[in-house]
């Protein structure tokens, strides 16, 4: 479940977007009827908790991933950067020592 789709900032963005008649309709003052429904309500709470942790846990994963990708591309890109001047190198020396085997 994504963070736009929840209902709880469905219900956040009707109390901050509505006129004040339909805030109270969207925040009831009245507390629950009876210990089942406290009970119901905590339960509520508890899973939307663990649904915005999940949340932010996902979105923490994909940015730890895109890190990991981005830094193993840059490892990747001086790897091959460092193979070609190595391999630059010793065509260099090759042409040297040939150049010195001539004189």
């Amino acid at each position: 479940m994504d963070a736009i789709t929840h209902h709880e900032t469905q219900t956040q963005l009707r109390l901050f977007s509505s006129s004040p008649a339909h805030m109270a309709k969207a925040a009831p003052l009245i507390g629950p009827a009876s210990p089942g429904d406290v009970t119901q309500s905590i339960k509520k709470l508890m899973m939307d908790a663990i649904s915005n942790v999940e949340t932010v846990t996902q979105v923490g994963m994909l940015k730890v991933a895109g890190g990991v990708a981005v830094y193993s591309a840059h490892i990747h890109e001086m790897d091959t950067q460092a193979q070609q001047n190595d391999a630059l190198r010793k065509l260099v020396k090759a042409q040297e020592s040939r150049e010195h085997e001539r004189e």
